[in-house]
């Protein structure tokens, strides 16, 4: 389908107040195994359409990107913040990963020993 939105029928509102999206398929069972709701588009460089912001954006107070931290990812992180944080609750939050090839993304962190009580931490400071 397009877009391609792997999640989305899986979200459960009640859960959280906030909803994190992701680069991958893995990335959000990852967040999923640790409680916290998550959606992805075909990619980190996917054009999000609003429609679907919007709709979350009805559901959750706060929508948060979170990608791997290659380069790539982390400028078109900046740039999604940048494009439609006027519009709605978005913020970016860049994990504290080297980014080099097993560490460099949510999966990562967490097979790094970092916690879901870290990663809360982090994505509070997003909006400090």
């Amino acid at each position: 389908p397009k877009p391609y939105i792997f999640g989305w029928s899986q979200l459960h509102p009640i859960i959280s107040h906030r909803i994190i999206i992701t680069g991958g398929e893995k990335d959000i069972m990852s967040l999923a195994a640790h409680g916290f709701p998550a959606i992805a588009f075909n990619s980190e460089t996917a054009n999000i359409p609003e429609k679907y912001l919007s709709q979350l954006q009805k559901t959750y107070d706060e929508i948060i990107f979170l990608y791997y931290t290659y380069i790539t990812c982390l400028q078109e992180s900046q740039r999604q913040e940048e494009t439609y944080r006027k519009d709605f609750n978005v913020r970016k939050v860049d994990l504290p990963l080297p980014g080099i090839k097993k560490c460099k993304d949510i999966s990562d962190f967490f097979a790094c020993g970092h916690s879901s009580v870290e990663l809360n931490k982090l994505l509070e400071k997003a909006y400090v």
